[in-house]
Order: C-alpha cells, then sequence, then structure tokens
C-alpha cells in the first residue's frame, strides 16, 4: 500500500480564513427591589400644637390650663374643591371629612391639651390634618376671620432659623460696638445716653451692651441722618455755643439768649432742635452751629 501525501490548501485570492471565538452573552442577574415593610418613606418627627397663651404666672411666663378640650368637629374652607366642608376628627375613619366617612360614624370625644401642649405622632395623620384645617389654628391661612384662635402650630425649624437671625445681628452689632472708631463712638455714645467721663473701655462696654438689648435700634442709628445731627447739637452744647432747655432752645451770645426754637410739651429739647435742623427752615441753623464749631476748634 502507498501512503500518499497530502497536498497544502492554496489560499483563494488573497482572502485567508481564520477562526473566531464567538462567547456566548451573560445574563444579568435581576437586581431585587428592597420592600420597605413600613410604607413608603415620611417624616416621623411628631409635630406639637400649642395653646395661645392668656395668661401669666408671678415669674412671667405662660400660663395654661392643665386640660383643655377642642370640639372635634367644625367647618372648614377647603382649597382643593373651593367650598365649605364639615371636617370631624374621629379615630379609625380615613377621612375627616364627613361627606367621606361612615354614615354611621360619629365623633365620640373631644380632641385634648394637656398643659397647654398636644404632640401627634405621624401615626396619627387624620388627627393632624384635623387640627391643621380647623378654624382654631391661628396657623391656618383659610381660617374664618370672626373664628377665634386657640392654639398654634410650633415650627421648631422656623424657630431655630429665626433664633438663628436674631443671634447674627446681635453679634454684628456688639461686634460694629466694639470696632468702632473712638471719635464715632464718643459721639454715638453722647446721643445714646452714655456717660463719657470715663475710661474707653468702660465706655466701649456700655456701648457693647447697648448693643446686645436692641441690636436692630443700634445698628440703625448709625445711620439715622437726625442722630449726626444730636452730635453736632451735643457738640455746640459742650462747646457753649447753645442752650438746651426744657421750654426752648437758646444761642449763648454773651448775656443775650436768642432763641431758636420753643420746646413742646412732652418733647426733649435736643430732639425738637434736631427735627428742626433737618428741615429747609433749620438747615441754615445747622450750618452756623457747624461754622462756630470749626472757629471753636
Amino acid at each position: 500500500m502507498v501512503n500518499k501525501k497530502s497536498k497544502p490548501t492554496k489560499a483563494v485570492g488573497t482572502q485567508t480564513q481564520t477562526n473566531t471565538t464567538v462567547e456566548a452573552p451573560v445574563m444579568e442577574a435581576p437586581v431585587k427591589k428592597t420592600i420597605n415593610p413600613f410604607g413608603k418613606k415620611v417624616d416621623r418627627r411628631p409635630i406639637t400644637y400649642s395653646l395661645i397663651p392668656k395668661n401669666k404666672n408671678k415669674r412671667g411666663q405662660d400660663q395654661f390650663p392643665i386640660v383643655y378640650m377642642l370640639r372635634a368637629e367644625d367647618v372648614v374652607f377647603d382649597p382643593n374643591t373651593n367650598q365649605q366642608r364639615q371636617i370631624r376628627y374621629i379615630p379609625g375613619q380615613l377621612s375627616i371629612f364627613a361627606d367621606e366617612q361612615d354614615e354611621k360614624a360619629i365623633v365620640k370625644a373631644p380632641i385634648t391639651f394637656n398643659n397647654g401642649f398636644l404632640m401627634v405622632e405621624y401615626t396619627n395623620p387624620n388627627l393632624r390634618k384635623f387640627l391643621d384645617m380647623c378654624n382654631a389654628n391661628s396657623n391656618n391661612p383659610n381660617r374664618r376671620a370672626n373664628a377665634a384662635p386657640a392654639f398654634r402650630k410650633i415650627d421648631h425649624e422656623a424657630t431655630a432659623q429665626k433664633n438663628l437671625k436674631k443671634s447674627m445681628k446681635v453679634l454684628d452689632a456688639i461686634t460694629t460696638a466694639i470696632n468702632m472708631p473712638f471719635d464715632q463712638m464718643i459721639g454715638y455714645a453722647k446721643v445714646l445716653g452714655v456717660r463719657t467721663n470715663k475710661s474707653t473701655d468702660e465706655i466701649r462696654y456700655d456701648m457693647k451692651v447697648l448693643a446686645e438689648k436692641d441690636p436692630e435700634g443700634f445698628l440703625k442709628g448709625l445711620d439715622d441722618p437726625k442722630v449726626e445731627v444730636k452730635q453736632i447739637l451735643l457738640r455746640a452744647k459742650e462747646a457753649g455755643l447753645i442752650a438746651l432747655k426744657k421750654s426752648e432752645v437758646t444761642w449763648i451770645k454773651g448775656d443775650q439768649r436768642p432763641v431758636i426754637r420753643h420746646v413742646p410739651l412732652g418733647v426733649e429739647p435736643i430732639d425738637c432742635l434736631a427735627d428742626f435742623c433737618l428741615t429747609q427752615d433749620g438747615d441754615a441753623v445747622l450750618q452756623q452751629i457747624k461754622v462756630q464749631l470749626n472757629i471753636k476748634s
């Protein structure tokens, strides 16, 4: 038997045959959705309602009745339907609106505030909705005009923002008082009635106390043109140019006391003259005072 030699396979044209490996597609495992067994995410913080205080105790603190009972039914304006609707808080009902409740459902008990407060958990949405919509809630924008408010909703976040804003204003006023230039501080201190016959640190501390007590008024006074005029008038008084009497403000010219302005009853002389100097007629007096002060200095 003769062995036959294998002949090499000829390539057709210029093309060559290549073997390619095709990978099978990999299927991704399906993502399992986690189901919250406690329902959709909600704000679980309780809401606090407080009675509107009408009396104070001997210490000046708000005084509330030990128990206050609020009717659990009302007729309110519903902005969604633009109609007057009766609401009732009945535990176990799916709605607070009477026309959506069971026909045999009746109000069993009033809503009770203890020592002036009522805390409602997130698990009682109907009570929250009733309190928000009833006419006794002072925060209700749709409350009847002739309905006397009995309680309000405490907004802790809004209260925190308000307190923070107030603290920032106090800090701004204190910083201004501490860093105020000396001449400006002395002039403003005199207008505010602070004694200036003491050390700089004592004066600055007194200004800091005033800024802390009334930060808004303290800062507004710095931009008030009347305050600037009062500073000039007080300098004129110290220089012996004018006299501020209870009934009148006069020039001091030797033995003569020409009257600049008569002071109305119940008005401070410095305020009377400052108001006059800010008018068109009084501007000439103010300019004359400034000229005399420049001569004195």
